[in-house]
């Protein structure tokens, strides 16, 4: 899957914004107000493990109980932070003349999203394996892994929405604008 986004589509607004100034200016101030406020209750949905209809559902137990023996402490969707660090002001861009989209780049961030059943291709990589059956190899050892395919049951952990709280500032930065 491809970067994940939310489009803000403004035209109604823009239409009576064009009377007051250009189309350019208001779009400017709308994806500065994206940025800010728009990237900021995204970032708090990841944080608090919320989505728009309530808590994340939890990690299977088999996934949990590797998960916290190889990352104990971490958030439900944070292993190497990749995620939650893509969450950046430059992601966001003009979509036609009257929508702005705040995207997360991520491969795999629509996946979480979104939530995602199906099967996955894994491209041949190198894997370090340091114990065997069980039992730990005197030194780390590097394997080469085919490309493979795996299933996949990803449950949906939406973090690309905005609340309500987040439109009304946006709404209210806007009209401070023109006034």
């Amino acid at each position: 899957m491809a970067d994940f986004e939310i489009k803000l589509d403004a035209a109604k607004a823009l239409a009576m914004m064009n009377k007051i100034g250009s189309k350019d200016k208001w779009m400017k101030i709308l994806s500065s107000l994206v940025a800010t406020i728009g990237l900021g209750d995204v970032r708090d949905h990841f944080r608090r493990e919320q989505g728009s209809s309530g808590a994340w559902p939890e990690l299977s137990r088999s996934y949990a109980e590797w998960k916290q023996r190889k990352y104990a402490g971490r958030p439900k969707l944070v292993l190497s932070a990749h995620l939650s660090k893509s969450f950046l002001p430059s992601n966001i861009r003009r979509e036609g003349p009257d929508a702005v989209a705040l995207f997360n780049p991520v491969e795999y961030s629509g996946m979480h999203d979104k939530g995602f059943k199906g099967t996955q291709n894994v491209p041949a990589h190198t894997r370090i394996v340091q114990s065997v059956f069980g039992k730990k190899l005197k030194a780390p050892i590097k394997v080469n892994v085919r490309a493979h395919s795996k299933k996949v049951d990803v449950p949906q952990r939406q973090f690309m929405w905005l609340s309500t709280r987040a439109m009304d500032l946006m709404e209210k930065g806007l009209l401070s604008q023109m006034l």
